[in-house]
């Protein structure tokens, strides 16, 4: 289990768990939810090695080091931090 962590609000969510729910939960915008879009593009302040590698999708929008798709990523283990 893990924290999804954005300003002062923390979700626990299950390892290997889609992100979705808990990042729209802190604010984050979503549209097509598959990884096409781009609009939940969120930054990652805090434990980038925690999620899973980048999906396909992603790789496709050349992300700066610090960014990710939240519809594409789960928690690994552990605490993440966001930037919204």
């Amino acid at each position: 289990m893990g924290q999804l962590k954005s300003n002062e609000t923390n979700i626990t969510v299950n390892n290997n768990e889609c992100l979705i729910d808990a990042s729209e939960q802190l604010g984050v915008n979503f549209g097509c939810q598959n990884g096409t879009c781009g609009a939940c593009l969120t930054i990652v302040t805090d434990g980038m090695d925690r999620l899973t590698p980048l999906s396909e999708n992603e790789s496709q929008f050349g992300l700066d080091d610090n960014e990710r798709l939240m519809c594409q990523c789960k928690i690994q283990d552990g605490d993440v931090t966001i930037d919204v």
